[in-house]
């Protein structure tokens, strides 16, 4: 997840089951703040101050957002050692 400042993605990874009475449990195993690269971040922070771009910007963006995204999961699972 990241914010509107759009300088970080916040990962975390959890543990869900269901309690006895049938709701959703979530437990934290690991918490990660990932730095969105300077030139991504200043590309999405154009892209919501002009509110316009071309539609292969726009796609563009939004590979290089998803990259960022596997990026950061990765490097949490990296530090906290999990596979």
């Amino acid at each position: 997840m990241s914010g509107t400042s759009a300088d970080s993605i916040d990962v975390a990874v959890c543990d869900l089951s269901f309690t006895p009475a049938k709701r959703i449990q979530a437990d934290l195993i690991a918490f990660y703040e990932h730095p969105i690269p300077a030139h991504l971040r200043q590309a999405l922070l154009n892209l919501f101050r002009d509110r316009r771009g071309s539609l292969k910007w726009v796609c563009s963006l939004n590979f290089a957002l998803g990259q960022a995204f596997a990026d950061a999961v990765e490097a949490c699972l990296r530090r906290h050692h999990i596979s």
